[in-house]
């Protein structure tokens, strides 16, 4: 299954659980075509809030100057992927989406490090970027090789993925 790295600007103005219902949309979607999720991370100038857009973006006949970045990775098949593609177009929450296929190598680097998070004693508990960040938390905490509906697969692909990437590297 290939690597796919998929980038979704969610608008500025979602409430907590509007944020939360699109990332975990995007996940849910690639797991029920037999996916594999392996990381999720937010991104953001300050932390896990809206970043300043560079130009406004006109959807639904609204223009958006801010946006949340949602960083998803997961193996997929083409197929899953088309689904996942689908469903980001007609969500009207996600402004645009974008997606790359990367080696299987990048599968086992460390997440990149993100901009400084926010204390949780500065943050509103209403405020979008702390769902957010509690979500990204969580799924770190739950699933820290990824995961999957069946889940023997998903660690035998996981298992597959070293062997592969180290046998890259002695050659």
């Amino acid at each position: 299954m290939p690597y796919y790295e998929v980038l979704c600007l969610a608008h500025g103005r979602l409430g907590r659980r509007e944020l939360g219902d699109v990332v975990k949309m995007a996940c849910r979607t690639f797991m029920e075509q037999g996916g594999i999720v392996t990381r999720v991370n937010a991104m953001g100038a300050d932390g896990y809030g809206p970043r300043k857009l560079a130009y406004r973006i006109r959807r639904n006949q609204t223009n958006y100057d801010h946006g949340f970045f949602v960083n998803v990775c997961a193996f997929a098949t083409p197929d899953a992927l088309q689904e996942v593609h689908r469903r980001l177009r007609l969500d009207e929450r996600v402004l645009r989406h974008k997606t790359l296929r990367l080696p299987l190598a990048a599968s086992l680097a460390d997440p990149p490090v993100m901009d400084e998070p926010i204390t949780r004693s500065g943050v509103d508990e209403s405020d979008p970027a702390h769902a957010l960040r509690a979500l990204v938390e969580q799924h770190a905490r739950d699933f820290p090789e990824g995961f999957s509906f069946t889940p023997k697969s998903g660690a035998d692909a996981i298992e597959n993925l070293k062997n592969i990437a180290n046998a890259d590297k002695t050659r």
